[in-house]
């Protein structure tokens, strides 16, 4: 079991928007996932997480027995440690159908069908952007996109998310909400013996630093 979580964003906006657009990032309210300290071990410690965990009916909560005592991961400490908003109304901040987007028009003017994780990173290698201010929103996207929901190659994203990043709404955004729910709709999917290898998304380091915090001494 592993992680799609791309902890190596800053480096690679660094990379592929140069250093000023890394600069104008620091401004936003994203900046403290620069320093967001890294997990090396999700693999093994999610093995362990999987063994000792307590069935039970809520979707949004897992619980583990640990020395004679249940720890609770829930979206508190989901919010308390990634520090992403996870109040509000997601679907306050969605568009209509109609809506278009500039930012998508502009970078992905020849693309049929829906944008996905993959198409994206391919986009943002190619570099080619307008000017600092300009780039510093596919940035975000990028971030949101590989770092905060690590979804597969192939999952779509949302229009509303190009639109949300555009008008300045991502700053109000409840991210964490989003991100909470992948992170534990990733946790249930069906683990059996014939697939090798299983993936989390929705920042699952936030799990691991969770129930590390919390386990007896």
């Amino acid at each position: 079991m592993g992680s799609l979580c791309n902890c190596a964003f800053g480096e690679e906006i660094k990379e592929y928007f140069r250093e000023n657009v890394l600069g104008a990032f620091r401004n936003i309210i994203f900046d403290i996932f620069l320093d967001f300290p890294r997990c090396n071990w999700i693999g093994q410690i999610s093995k362990c997480l999987l063994m000792l965990e307590i069935q039970q009916d809520n979707k949004d909560e897992l619980h583990v027995w640990v020395q004679g005592e249940i720890l609770k991961f829930t979206m508190l400490e989901f919010t308390i440690i990634s520090g992403l908003k996870c109040t509000d109304n997601i679907d306050d901040y969605m568009y209509t159908s109609s809506s278009k987007s500039t930012l998508m028009s502009r970078y992905f003017p020849d693309n049929k069908g829906a944008i996905n994780r993959s198409k994206l990173i391919t986009r943002v290698q190619n570099g080619n952007f307008y000017n600092t201010k300009d780039a510093l929103n596919p940035a975000i996207l990028f971030f949101i996109h590989t770092f905060i929901f690590s979804q597969h190659k192939e999952a779509p994203i949302s229009i509303a998310h190009f639109q949300i990043i555009e008008d300045g709404q991502y700053i109000h955004f409840p991210w964490g909400k989003v991100t909470f729910e992948k992170l534990m709709s990733s946790w249930q999917q069906d683990f059996n013996t014939v697939k090798q290898l299983y993936s989390l998304g929705g920042m699952p380091h936030v799990l691991m630093f969770g129930c590390l915090s919390v386990a007896p001494k």
